[in-house]
């Protein structure tokens, strides 16, 4: 394309663009004179052409808006290049702001003529940043409710709306709740009311409506505009992250609308950013609302926890002096019959007679196992950091009787702590020992070693021996009372340690697990919480 045009060309051009353009154009002689404007120049500035041809800025604006103006010329002048500058006109309303491109103009030979502008009325997109600026500030520290409230009575005050609300459609789809509420300037009560016959009924289609006069006769049947005496509407919809309606804000007018664009897009704007406010708050609620769900049920399982703890306490109250007491008398006469008539009893006699105090004796023993297994839970747990490895060694003292310590082959790590209740933590080595020890007896060289592992991410303590074993095909019973994988007449004991173990290690919230071979020893592996 050609960067010249011939001179009847151009005089057309800038013709057309003097009388038709929508920006403002205009020329200035070089002491800042105006020697043509744009038709639209009187639209705009609100001056007539007339009084502005032949006089410069000071006396067409005075001299606070004129002394800027040509401020700006002579600054366009001293560069000898075109400059975008950014101007303003003060009305009684407020200020008008323009971006202005200024540049000299010169004849052929480099003659200065004066200088050409281009203005163009850039007020909207300045009130709308002035707006966004006002509004942001006030909520720039707030979120939730209150983020939303500042939001819809700042955009009231900015629109200068009567009314304005912030409503979520409800799950009828046919009404709505009012979250935000602001009549002239202060917050109100919160209303539901039918979307039938109303023009939020077609906002919920996903569409901006606006009503900028009459909205009354428009919408008869809406007896809430006659009460409040409203002549104008603007309502946009919500929309939440999938996209679908999920509310609407709206204001009211006294008046005829007058800025209906502003108005749309300010709401255009803001609406997302209320519809992720809304959306964030209402799954705030959903988790406040499941956690209190949560803390009902606990407190519902608590509750059945301690009356079903009650009714074992009341078992083993039972077991323990219901039950002792017949077969203390069981045990008592049989021992009596066994040291008085004897002489009169057959040899059959005495030995059923022995049979049934032995049976006694050991179903006595059993009570004061389980006896022991319940009271296990029922006091709290002391928990501290304890050196295992000091433990261990004092409780080896303690079970160990001096043949098997003559043979026995130990082996425990110096470095074993976690925090635990040190006097279960105590039981937990009895009983483990205890075992290793008992099924180890025979070996001519017994092995017992208490060692840390490290397995499946996890630290572990783990107590083996070179005993009797067992079959991994029963490790599910092993740690259940009275369970045997051994003779008691083999090998003797109530059948409730490891069984105690498990309820200590399970208390402390860790974890147990064992490993066996027949003839090959066992392993038993623990940890007392997670974390240790």
């Amino acid at each position: 394309m050609p960067r010249k045009m011939n001179p009847e060309l151009a005089g057309s051009v800038l013709d057309g663009l003097m009388r038709h353009s929508s920006v403002i154009l205009f020329v200035k002689d070089p002491d800042g004179r105006y020697l043509a404007v744009s038709d639209g120049w009187e639209a705009v500035t609100r001056v007539p052409a007339t009084t502005t041809l032949g006089r410069d800025d000071f006396a067409v604006f005075g001299p606070v808006v004129g002394g800027a103006f040509r401020q700006a010329d002579l600054q366009v002048l001293a560069a000898d290049h075109p400059l975008q500058l950014e101007e303003y006109l003060q009305h009684p309303e407020g200020p008008q702001y323009f971006t202005s491109t200024k540049f000299p103009l010169r004849d052929r030979t480099g003659k200065l003529l004066g200088i050409c502008g281009v203005a163009l009325d850039i007020t909207p997109l300045r009130r709308m940043q002035q707006a966004v600026r006002t509004i942001m500030k006030a909520a720039a520290t707030c979120s939730g409710e209150t983020l939303m409230q500042l939001l819809v009575q700042q955009i009231a005050q900015v629109i200068g709306a009567d009314y304005c609300f912030l409503g979520k459609l409800l799950p009828d789809n046919n009404s709505v709740r009012t979250l935000v509420s602001v009549e002239h300037g202060q917050i109100g009560s919160n209303i539901t009311y039918s979307l039938s016959h109303t023009p939020c009924e077609s906002v919920f289609t996903g569409t901006t409506c606006i009503y900028a006069n009459q909205i009354q006769q428009q919408f008869p049947a809406d007896i809430m505009l006659q009460d409040l005496n409203v002549q104008a509407y603007v309502g946009t919809p919500i929309r939440d992250s999938r996209g679908g309606v999920s509310g609407i804000i709206v204001s009211l007018f006294r008046q005829p609308l007058q800025d209906q664009e502003f108005i749309r897009d300010l709401f255009d704007l803001f609406s997302g950013r209320i519809g992720a406010e809304m959306e964030r708050l209402a799954r705030e609620q959903e988790i406040v609302q499941l956690n209190s769900d949560l803390e009902k049920r606990v407190e519902k399982r608590t509750q059945e926890l301690q009356h079903a703890l009650q009714e074992v306490e009341m078992f083993n109250y039972c077991v323990s002096h219901d039950l002792k007491a017949p077969l203390r008398a069981i045990k008592g006469f049989a021992d009596i019959l066994l040291e008085d008539e004897q002489a009169r009893l057959s040899a059959d006699g005495r030995e059923m007679l022995q049979r049934i105090f032995n049976a006694s004796r050991r179903m006595q023993q059993q009570i004061d196992a389980l006896n022991t297994l319940v009271q296990l839970d029922s006091k709290p747990l002391q928990r501290k950091l304890v050196n295992l490895s000091e433990l261990a060694r004092r409780v080896l003292d303690t079970v160990a009787d001096v043949d098997i310590r003559s043979r026995l082959q130990l082996d425990i790590a110096s470095d074993l702590s976690a925090y635990c209740d040190p006097a279960l933590a105590e039981l937990v080595f009895i009983q483990l020992f205890e075992n290793a020890i008992k099924y180890s007896r025979h070996r001519a060289s017994p092995y017992l070693a208490c060692q840390s592992m490290h397995r499946n991410g996890k630290d572990y303590i783990v107590v083996e021996d070179n005993g009797v074993g067992f079959s991994m095909d029963y490790v599910g019973k092993l740690f259940s009372p009275f369970q045997r994988l051994h003779s008691a007449r083999e090998f003797g004991g109530e059948g409730i340690g490891l069984a105690m173990v498990a309820r200590i290690i399970y208390r402390h919230g860790g974890e147990l697990w064992a490993e066996g071979e027949p003839d090959k020893g066992a392993r038993i592996g623990f940890r007392f919480a997670n974390g240790d």
